[in-house]
């Protein structure tokens, strides 16, 4: 069994202009499809952290925690959460 490396907690995005490049070229290789289901995620998840007072850029473990629990007592698939 191999151990997974620490998750480092951040406050912000701090995406580097090599990973914004490489998100825009996975972004354009992804089907229309996946493009609207992936976007309407992002948004729930925005809305969610509105909801809370929260934004994107400064979402917490705890607060990520939260959303997925809020999901899974919806009922909603655990392939839909792969995404994050």
């Amino acid at each position: 069994m191999q151990a997974l490396a620490p998750i480092e907690t951040r406050t912000d995005l701090q995406l580097s202009d090599e990973d914004k490049l490489r998100i825009g070229i996975a972004w354009e290789a992804l089907s229309p499809n996946s493009r609207r289901a992936y976007k309407h995620a992002w948004q729930q998840l925005d809305a969610f952290l509105s909801s809370i007072g929260e934004a994107l850029d400064t979402i917490t473990d705890s607060q990520l925690a939260g959303y997925l629990s809020t999901l899974d007592a919806q009922g909603v698939a655990p392939q839909r959460l792969a995404w994050l």
